[in-house]
Formats: structure tokens, sequence, C-alpha cells
């Protein structure tokens, strides 16, 4: 499974739920057909993409887990940022913010900045994965490769055509 599936479905959970925020004061329709969506394709997306995702990435690196590496520590932070978020989520699906409710109060929040750390947390694990790493290295020798091919190619030009 694609990870970027994965990041560009938070991506759209996230922008679906800021829309929900008090700062934008959509009018009661739109925000009705925003929240629908927002829950509608959370569940959905939570269920078919990010916990069989989840399940297999950790079971792949499980060794880096035990061992404590930099990255599974980011990880399993983030996994419990998910959690969390999930928590809050279902929480104010079921029962709601009904207002004056501390539980309501404290899922709210949670769910709104803890949003905000699984993007940031997602954007950093992501940027340090091996298999970026891999690429960015893979890429710049491609890089080198090529102007070392161009560098050959010019020199043998001006060799040739100065006869």
């Amino acid at each position: 499974m694609k990870t970027i599936y994965i990041s560009l479905s938070v991506v759209v959970m996230f922008i679906t739920g800021i829309i929900q925020w008090d700062i934008f004061s959509l009018s009661w329709k739109y925000y009705n057909i925003v929240q629908a969506l927002h829950i509608i394709g959370s569940i959905t997306i939570f269920v078919m993409l990010i916990i069989p995702f989840v399940n297999m990435h950790t079971y792949k690196y499980r060794k880096n887990i035990i061992g404590r590496k930099k990255n599974s520590i980011n990880g399993i932070f983030l996994g419990i940022t998910l959690l969390l978020i999930t928590i809050s989520g279902f929480y104010l699906f079921l029962i709601g913010n009904r207002g004056g409710d501390i539980w309501g109060i404290y899922s709210f929040y949670i769910h709104l900045y803890g949003s905000f750390l699984l993007l940031f947390l997602l954007w950093y694990h992501s940027s340090k994965s091996s298999s970026n790493q891999k690429r960015k290295k893979i890429a710049k020798l491609n890089k080198i490769k090529k102007e070392d091919i161009f560098a050959v190619f010019a020199l043998s030009i001006l060799l040739f055509t100065k006869k």
C-alpha cells in the first residue's frame, strides 16, 4: 500500500475537519455537508486504509520499534496521536460536544490540536524514513551520473569539432 494514499487521506480529513472550525463561520447547510463528509469519509478512510496500513507498517518494522531507533520513536508518538484523535473523534461522533460537558470540550481540543500534531509528526516521520533517504541518495547519484555524461559528451564534441 502506498504511503502517499495514507498521507493524502489524512490531509483530506484534516481539511474537512478544519473547515468546521468556528473561525470560518460556515452557514448551517454547508456545515452539515462538510461535517457529514468528514465523518463518513474519516470512518471509511480509517477502516479501509489507515488501520491496515498501520498494522502492516508496524509488523514490517517491528525490529526497529523494539530497537528504539530514531524514526520508530517518532512512529510511536504518531501512533499515540492517531489513537487519541480516533478516540476523541468517536466520542464526538457518538456523544458530541454538548457545550459545558468537560469530556466534550476535552475531546474537541484533543481532536483539533491533535490533528495539527498528527500532520507535523506524519510529515517528520515520512521525511526521515529510510526509503526517502535511499531515494534522495539515488537521485543525487543519478544527477552526478547525468552531469558526468554531459561533461564527457561536451568534451567529446569540443575535441572532435576542432579538427
